[in-house]
């Protein structure tokens, strides 16, 4: 099984003397199932009700493979009384700002006005022997989408 063997090698790690970022219990914290509102049945009805304000994720990585609007009700409805249900997560939908902007298609002549919404990243280096700081870079690298 691919994910004991991963956890096994991250156990490795956190066992030895190198630095760990993000810590096991900080990578935990941020996984979905961590994440994930109180899902009861109450939280449930409400999806049903107003599917808008939600989103149903499968519980792996990759994204794409999101639930939204018409088709959480249609899933919930499908799996809120299986053991399937432990697959998926149910969260409060976020709503991002939407822009207005351009799209220039590479080798066309040609621009296409869009609606856009952006996701910023910001990524850091950290990089310690012991107990001495070699190197801790805030921001090392910017990038958005």
């Amino acid at each position: 099984m691919a994910e004991r063997r991963e956890w096994d090698a991250r156990l490795l790690c956190e066992m030895s003397r190198a630095s760990n970022c993000p810590s096991v219990g900080y990578q935990l914290a941020g996984t979905k199932k961590v994440q994930q509102n109180a899902e009861g049945d109450w939280e449930i009805e409400r999806a049903l009700k107003k599917p808008a304000d939600f989103v149903v994720k499968p519980q792996r990585e990759g994204g794409g493979n999101n639930f939204y609007d018409d088709d959480v009700r249609t899933l919930l409805e499908e799996i809120k009384h299986t053991s399937k249900r432990a697959a998926y997560i149910l969260m409060d939908r976020v709503h991002p700002p939407v822009q207005p902007g351009l799209i220039l298609w590479l080798g066309k002549n040609i621009v296409t006005p869009v609606d856009l919404t952006c996701e910023l990243g910001i990524l850091g280096v950290f990089l310690r022997s012991n107990e001495h700081t070699l190197l801790n870079t805030l921001p090392y690298a910017r990038g958005i989408r």
